[in-house]
């Protein structure tokens, strides 16, 4: 082949060479799906730095969808964000499986309809908590409808540090509500604050009427049961629960605490987690310590009998009840286990005189025995027509103080 025919070929090759590739490429495509291919992926440059991984379940009627759980380190603590969607409102439990017996916190009414986000704020202390497990278990809602997340904790150690600190403690509380059908009072606050012997708990409420307090561990108050009449006023207003050291330490023994406001037909259930109380900040103060005791009175129609002061003591292996009273007549009184005193009965016939007086009643230590194998105890003032009972949680009596000795 002469040089002029060979550079002639030559171009004529390299025009027609597009043609060839595309009619290649096409014909490939033709035949792709019959082609083994193998997919490589580099998780580490898939996640964001910040990505959390975790498993997820759910019950066959939830339809909550997570995209997302992502995090970063503060220098007292982590904040994590769920990013989801949602098609109704719902609690979280963030906690260390398989019951949160070291961590364990609790959002009320967190999770909304829609497409949000939910930050959940670990100082130090919750992080260090968390950190000592081996995963960290979240459920989305505690109906019917249930979602499950789990993570190992080793995701916390890589998450990123930003610059930055969480914000104080707060003193808002999340809550839960369960009122009755007609009720109307409103909470509009639940606080919540730290003192050198206690915590004390505010409550801001409009209601349509003034009603009594109970404060309790569910479902009975069996550890910690405390009542306060007439604590909530007409209209809107606010009131304080004061909870001493050892109240507080019996209420841990439990998840939750309960306040019900009123107790008559139309109520409102305010609960919320014992977990809390390690993250409300602290005041200056404290809590004034007095004998008084904790109790709910009930009077007849009509009755006028009114309880001004109830204090007990403990006197040797005995206990000593002081009652101020008002009276308008002379009345007997009977103090036993309810209903119908088959551990301990004692009647006083004509004991309660006219007028404001007191009762000092000196209980020996076989009837403090009778009393505390009872977990209520009352006091029926007047046996006809008219009587006003006083009902007395023997838990009360558990910590009595010693009845201090006259000066001379």
């Amino acid at each position: 082949m002469n040089m002029k025919r060979f550079i002639a070929v030559l171009v004529i090759a390299i025009w027609l060479l597009p043609f060839a590739m595309t009619a290649q490429s096409a014909n490939a495509d033709e035949f792709d799906e019959d082609i083994p291919e193998t997919v490589i992926v580099d998780e580490e440059a898939d996640d964001a730095p910040d990505s959390i991984q975790f498993t997820f379940n759910q019950s066959d009627e939830d339809d909550i969808i997570v995209n997302s759980l992502t995090g970063y380190k503060l220098t007292n603590g982590a904040v994590l964000t769920l990013d989801y969607e949602s098609t109704d409102t719902r609690d979280v439990s963030f906690f260390n499986p398989p019951e949160g017996d070291v961590i364990k916190k609790v959002f009320r009414q967190a999770i909304k309809p829609g497409h949000n986000t939910l930050d959940i704020v670990l100082n130090d202390k919750n992080l260090g908590k968390a950190m000592e497990n081996e995963s960290i278990t979240m459920i989305l809602g505690f109906d019917d409808k249930t979602s499950f997340l789990n993570f190992k904790v080793e995701e916390l150690e890589e998450l990123p540090v930003h610059e930055g600190t969480l914000p104080d403690s707060t003193s808002s509380i999340d809550y839960g509500i369960e009122a009755s059908k007609k009720e109307t009072l409103v909470v509009h606050s639940l606080e919540g604050y730290k003192v050198s012997n206690g915590i004390i708990l505010k409550v801001r409420v409009t209601s349509p009427d003034a009603r009594d307090v109970t404060l309790f561990n569910p479902p009975d108050g069996d550890k910690v049961m405390k009542t306060y009449n007439n604590k909530i006023s007409k209209g809107e207003n606010s009131f304080t629960i004061e909870l001493l050291d050892k109240d507080v330490e019996k209420l841990r023994e439990d998840d939750t605490v309960t306040m019900k406001l009123g107790l008559k037909a139309n109520y409102t259930f305010l609960f919320f987690d014992t977990a809390i109380f390690d993250d409300l900040p602290v005041k200056e103060g404290s809590i004034k310590v007095t004998n008084e005791l904790n109790y709910n009175t009930q009077a007849m129609k009509g009755d006028t009998f009114t309880v001004l002061s109830f204090k007990a003591f403990r006197v040797g292996s005995g206990f000593q009840f002081e009652l101020i009273y008002q009276s308008p007549n002379v009345r007997s009184f009977s103090m036993f286990n309810p209903p119908n005193g088959n551990k301990i009965m004692k009647k006083f016939n004509n004991q309660v005189k006219k007028g404001k007086n007191k009762i000092i009643l000196n209980l020996s230590g076989k009837e403090v025995e009778k009393i505390m194998a009872s977990k209520e105890l009352t006091f029926k003032f007047g046996f006809e027509n008219k009587c006003t009972f006083i009902y007395l949680r023997t838990s009360e009596l558990t910590d009595l103080p010693v009845k201090p000795s006259k000066k001379t």
